[in-house]
Order: C-alpha cells, then structure tokens, then sequence
C-alpha cells in the first residue's frame, strides 16, 4: 500500500502544503495542535484518524480540496456538523472536507445557481 505522502507530486516534508497554499481556511494533521478535536465525531466509538481535516473558508475551499485529492488519488469524506452516528464524516487516511463553519449561501438570480 502506498503512502499518502507517497502519492504527492511535490518534494517536501509536508505533503499537504501545497493544500495550505490553495485555500483560505486551515488545513489540519495530526501534528496539529487542534487535531484530536478536530477528528471527533458525536459518537465515541467511532475513533477515525484522517490525514488532513481542511476547515473550508467558503466553497472555493470545497473545490480546490475535491481537485487536490482526486489528482493525488485520496479519499475525500464530507463533514457539516460531524453528527452521523455511524462516523460517515470521517474515513482513516482521508481528507474530512470540513463546512461546518460556512454559514449560507447566496444565489445568482440570472444563473440561479448557488455561488
């Protein structure tokens, strides 16, 4: 099996900085001092270790995240409130996708379509 760090494309000690470099919101591994919290779900006996939690800024955020794993071949779990009993909103060696913090959406009237 081989690594995540393995599958990165770039040359450093922490593959996801090129993910830190892409988005406004905050990118967290488990040599982060927010880690443990930030991987918990509502259920005790879900005890998931992702790779990466990223805590989206707003929705170019979600798509550079989506775009980032799926050109590295990582699985992606998606997380608003981290309320799914069964742990669905975290996956081990995964990126959570973390949109708990955005609140609302505007519509275009003349696309009508979310932006």
């Amino acid at each position: 099996m081989t690594s995540i760090a393995a599958r990165f494309s770039i040359n450093t000690d922490d593959p996801f900085n090129a993910l830190r470099a892409g988005i406004l919101g905050t990118v967290v591994t488990p040599d982060h001092p927010d880690y443990e919290g930030a991987r918990q779900v509502v259920s005790i006996a879900v005890d998931r270790h992702p790779a990466a939690i990223v805590r989206c800024a707003g929705t170019e955020d979600v798509a550079f995240t989506v775009r980032f794993a799926r050109e590295r071949g990582i699985e992606i779990a998606p997380r608003s409130g981290a309320h799914s009993g069964l742990g669905h909103s975290s996956i081990d060696d995964a990126i959570v996708i973390d949109m708990g913090g955005m609140r609302g959406i505007n519509i275009d009237p003349v696309s009508r379509t979310a932006v």
